[in-house]
């Protein structure tokens, strides 16, 4: 027995990774949902018994309604060939190739199941057929009840065959076929599923599987975990191990130690078909929701109380908690979700001090610091009246209050008022450059008794409230709506990095790192260049959500946290950062009465195409306000035109030769994108070249028969 292979079939996986985000879509398809599956390299495809639809950019599309009928039986997508096969019910086999060309291969009704093995379509009901020179050719016939449900897979050269009550069948390259039973040590003779793997294959049944491995079988009895329930599919996600489906659960991990994914279905809900794309990345089907684990360093979260403006969070003892004012949720690193702390009382604010102790706000007017190591008290304050503290920062022994109107020094439980201009005040921090205020409305450094105002906000903004301001060498750093504001103590001078379009909602430093948080990504920008007036992105994390406030913590070098109204997010910042970027290509066409997918090749048009519709696919993580150029060149000229979004329509055009010319302008990193150009031709139509065959010798002929009465008059 191959002992590589089979330490690879043993491999233990014991969570999900942390670098994946899982993101639940609710269905809403008619007919019976079927399958996924992944082609050529692009979006993931939903297959019901009335059509195909595919998920882009967060929505489900229709590709094909009506093509095709779709059997209730099995279907196999081998993802290495970009070939999908589906069993027909009027008979017969439909295939979608890798350009989404859907092409119908004639045959016997009672196909059970098809795959793709050396680049031939094979089918299987009572016999094995391979599909070559326009016709079905035999290759072996399988003795059995023609009734029972057949399923089929390729593994280097041999064929693998399995059905509900004979066991499993291969056939090599010869045509030669060998029977595995529960005799030879197969679990049950009744198989559900078939996974491929190197020189063998693992089998699905009723509460349990079996590996075939070098023609040497085992068996592992699942009926602790699922019952007598079906092991429905068997995918491999390469590094990620073995996921075996059925009705009910989804077990991850080796077939003698597995466990189960804790993802809840409704009651009347169940799954359908698991499938890993291109990119490994893990889509879990149901009938009535699709789950994505795409891969990425953000964890998403959605608050337990989606109504919270603000959710109040905080660290203490290396526990990570949030609050929405009436419970108390802990994060479980192991079990990668928030858990509920039903003994802890539940904060209406949190105060963060500049040690990264927490005070804890129960009610109106007072408020309990804890240590953030040992949870231990540090003592009570309390609060001016009517004020918000916004922070408390200890410096030089001295304890200062920044609230949303005044900046006090705190003795004892006395309140003494240092601040001579009223302010939302943000923070107090101090360095070897002087003790510096934060604020609404400008930065103020602290002399002695006085507040001297060193950097107003201009043109009626404001600096956003935010206690994440920081000091960069000689150098203040705070941020507008739309800017990066840098003040240079030294030289008693400030400049401002515009990023517009992008919506800034906090910042953070990490070490030589600025963190910016936008409405729609994570972005990371080197320091050192900031200070020189430059822009060096290091990486963008895109949220793939629209946010409209923020704030971001870290709490370790490793783990970022963005705290909104609208998601929780947990972000990993020890892997390899490469920044790619952003792209803009042609993603499809479409014609008045077609699809194309397929468009690396020059392409052709009948006018009766008209009109066309390019549509291009752009990674935008900064605005929704990008506008998009397309210049379109022909011998007859050339025009551009501007769109919000990123589709092109050509309504009318002459026949001729065209070039299609898609341009960007990204303002953040300050230059044009393209997309490869789009070379087609638009041809006459044949419809208009029949119609001037006939018209042209009626006309003839009306002259003259026009001709002939003018003779006679």
């Amino acid at each position: 027995m191959n002992r590589a292979v089979w330490l690879l079939v043993c491999v233990v996986v014991s969570s999900l990774a942390h670098s994946q985000s899982i993101k639940t879509i609710d269905l809403n398809i008619p007919g019976e949902i079927l399958d996924l599956a992944t082609i050529n390299n692009s979006s993931i495809h939903i297959v019901s018994s009335d059509g195909i639809y595919r998920f882009i950019h967060g929505e489900i599309q229709l590709v094909s309604e009506n093509s095709m009928a779709i059997a209730l039986s099995s279907n196999k997508y081998n993802r290495n060939q970009q070939l999908l096969t589906y069993p027909s019910l009027q008979g017969g086999l439909s295939r979608v190739d890798k350009n989404r060309e859907i092409k119908y291969f004639s045959g016997n009704s009672d196909i059970k199941s098809a795959t793709l093995h050396q680049n031939k379509v094979y089918q299987i009901d009572s016999t094995l057929r391979r599909f070559e020179n326009n016709s079905w050719e035999e290759i072996v016939s399988l003795e059995n009840d023609q009734s029972a449900y057949w399923d089929l897979c390729s593994e280097s050269n041999n064929l693998w065959l399995s059905n509900y009550s004979t066991g499993v069948y291969k056939i090599d390259s010869t045509g030669n076929k060998r029977h595995f039973t529960s005799e030879d040590g197969l679990f049950d003779n009744q198989c559900t599923s078939l996974c491929p793997i190197s020189n063998g294959v693992i089998v699905g049944h009723k509460g349990g599987i079996s590996v075939i491995n070098d023609n040497e079988l085992k068996r592992f009895s699942l009926k602790g975990k699922i019952g007598s329930d079906p092991v429905l599919e068997i995918e491999s996600g390469n590094d990620s191990g073995f996921y075996f489906l059925t009705p009910g659960k989804i077990l991850r991990g080796s077939p003698s130690e597995l466990e189960i994914l804790d993802i809840e279905l409704d009651p009347d809900d169940e799954w359908v078909a698991l499938h890993f794309d291109h990119q490994e990345n893990l889509w879990l089907l149901s009938k009535k929701k699709l789950f994505a684990f795409t891969e990425s360093p953000v964890d998403k979260y959605v608050p337990n109380n989606k109504e919270a403006n603000k959710l109040s969070f905080y660290e203490i003892r290396n526990n990570v908690y949030h609050s929405d004012g009436t419970q108390v949720y802990r994060f479980s690193p192991d079990a990668n979700k928030w858990l509920l702390n039903p003994r802890k009382k539940a904060p209406k604010d949190v105060i963060r001090t500049k040690e990264g102790n927490t005070v804890l706000v129960f009610n109106n007017d007072t408020g309990i610091k804890l240590d953030r190591k040992t949870a231990s008290n540090l003592g009570n304050f309390r609060f001016p009246d009517n004020e918000r503290i916004q922070s408390i920062n200890e410096i030089d022994n001295r304890t200062y209050v920044s609230t949303n109107k005044n900046i006090y020094e705190l003795n004892g439980n006395d309140y003494e008022l240092l601040s001579n201009k009223p302010d939302n005040y943000y923070k107090i921090s101090q360095s070897n450059h002087g003790t510096f205020a934060y604020a609404e409305n400008s930065i103020y450094k602290l002399d002695g008794d006085s507040f001297l105002e060193i950097l107003p906000v201009y043109q009626n903004s404001k600096f956003p409230e935010s206690t994440n301001q920081f000091e960069y060498n000689t150098n203040l750093f705070t941020f507008t709506e739309n800017a990066i504001w840098i003040y240079n103590i030294r030289e008693n001078k400030s400049y401002s990095i515009d990023l517009s379009p992008l919506k800034i909602l906090d910042i953070l430093r990490n070490e030589n790192q600025l963190i910016l948080l936008s409405s729609k990504s994570i972005v990371y920008l080197q320091l050192d260049d900031l200070v020189k007036e430059e822009l060096t992105i290091i990486n963008v994390h895109p949220l793939n959500d629209l946010l409209s406030d923020g704030e971001l913590h870290l709490f370790d070098n490793n783990t970022l946290w963005v705290n909104s109204s609208k998601l929780l997010a947990k972000v990993e910042l020890s892997g390899e950062m490469n920044n790619n970027t952003p792209k803009l290509r042609l993603e499809k066409i479409s014609t008045q009465n077609n699809t194309i997918w397929d468009t690396q090749n020059k392409l052709e048009f009948n006018f009766n195409d008209l009109p066309l519709e390019f549509e291009f696919d752009h990674s935008n993580h900064w605005s929704d306000e990008i506008q998009y150029t397309f210049h379109l060149g022909s011998q007859s000229g050339n025009s551009s035109q501007w769109y919000n979004k990123a589709v092109f329509k050509l309504n009318n055009a002459e026949p001729g030769s065209y070039i299609l010319t898609a341009k960007v302008r990204d303002d953040i990193y300050g230059q044009n994108i393209y997309a490869e150009p789009v070379y087609f031709n638009i041809k006459k139509s044949a419809s208009k070249n029949r119609t001037l065959l006939i018209i042209v010798p009626l006309i003839f002929l009306l002259l003259f028969l026009l001709s002939r009465l003018v003779q006679r008059i």
